[in-house]
């Protein structure tokens, strides 16, 4: 059981109607989330909380989480003094700014809106599983 909560399919307990319009909205959303500028993202990803679209806060929890990671990964320099950002202000704070929201969205129970995945409302930021 513990193997299950530790690596399950968090789509397992959707339905199939759900799972087929997440199938068709991921694109998009992966789109969205890739290319849109950092506070644009954070007010998509607001809007989608705001809306009550399980679907859609399933989608952008997931990807926007890559973009924090992948952001925080290419802005990061490690040298012999040690681990440094070279995001700028501006940068930092819009991150931040999604970290919370992404933070508010799990919050809510949209990282798992269907119960099928317990371990997922407790993972630590940063973590999303792919």
């Amino acid at each position: 059981k513990a193997l299950v909560l530790e690596h399950g399919d968090p789509t397992t307990g959707m339905e199939a109607g759900d799972l087929a319009a997440a199938n068709n909205r991921r694109a998009f959303v992966q789109e969205d989330c890739d290319n849109l500028p950092l506070l644009a993202l954070v007010e998509r990803v607001r809007a989608v909380r705001e809306s009550g679209d399980l679907v859609g806060q399933f989608l952008y929890r997931r990807y926007a989480q890559w973009r924090v990671e992948r952001v925080r990964a290419e802005r990061t320099e490690t040298d012999l003094g040690g681990t440094r950002s070279t995001l700028s202000l501006d940068e930092a704070a819009a991150l931040r700014a999604l970290t919370e929201e992404l933070r508010t969205l799990a919050d809510d129970g949209a990282q798992d809106p269907w119960g099928t995945c317990p371990r997922l409302r407790h993972i630590p930021q940063g973590t999303i599983p792919r």
